[in-house]
């Protein structure tokens, strides 16, 4: 697992609660993530000038949103319309599919499981543009940068062969970050749904390590299931290229 501390991980940008690095994760043959090449984050509607500002210093350039159509609209990142920058919104289910694929689950692991198995072409369309356009900083977000935002890092992780267990890891991190904004929501909740609520805003390790774990099961391990989304060699090739050290 990686030694660096939090402090390195998280972004502090006010109006994002959940922006953070995914560098410095080692791989199974001893090259580490590059930090400030690869972001996951909330949907940075509400982000502040000041804050757009320490994006831009970074060399962010690309912007993968994962959210549906009319999520997007309802809250647009502010970068949707910028000027050089490079924002994509690439829903990971559209407003049609999302009665099916993100019907509500009782659990995190179904719904994690359900997006892998139903979402296959949206995931390699994805991955195929983070191979793309990763030669700079790019950042990848959702809603709130937990569970569709989770996936697509994990995956990304896979390919670059993180272990299971730093995957995991990264994923668990989420919680922390998104408490407060959890906190201010709950009263909110109709008190028969509380319980499902609690469940679902969670980030456990073991979440993400049961969708590894179904991957292995189902699609014969992470280079398989890569492979069947349409990354061949030299899109993962890239991928290790502009995303690890050397």
């Amino acid at each position: 697992m990686t030694n660096q501390p939090e402090f390195d991980r998280y972004m502090m940008l006010e109006g994002s609660y959940n922006i953070r690095d995914v560098g410095g994760y080692a791989t199974r043959d001893g090259r580490r993530v590059r930090w400030r090449r690869l972001l996951r984050s909330d949907s940075l509607h509400a982000l502040t000038p000041a804050s757009q500002q320490m994006l831009r210093d970074h060399g962010l350039r690309t912007i993968i949103d994962l959210r549906r159509p009319s999520e997007a609209a309802r809250k647009p990142n502010v970068f949707a319309t910028v000027a050089g920058m490079d924002y994509r919104n690439m829903p990971l289910f559209d407003d049609r599919a999302a009665d099916t694929v993100d019907a509500p689950a009782e659990t995190l692991e179904e719904l994690y499981v359900r997006y892998v198995d139903m979402c296959q072409a949206q995931f390699g369309a994805i991955l195929n543009t983070v191979a793309a356009t990763a030669d700079a900083p790019l950042l990848v977000h959702c809603a709130v940068g937990k569970d569709r935002t989770g996936l697509v890092v994990a995956l990304t992780l896979g390919a670059l062969g993180v272990a299971p267990e730093i995957i995991a890891q990264d994923y668990a991190l989420s919680y922390a970050r998104l408490e407060p904004l959890f906190v201010r929501e709950r009263p909110e909740v109709a008190p028969e749904r509380l319980a499902r609520y609690e469940r679902m805003i969670q980030s456990p390790r073991e979440a993400m390590e049961h969708v590894l774990a179904h991957i292995d099961a189902r699609y014969g391990g992470m280079g398989a299931y890569i492979a069947a989304l349409g990354l061949g060699a030299p899109q993962i090739e890239r991928l290790r290229s502009e995303l690890l050290e050397e």
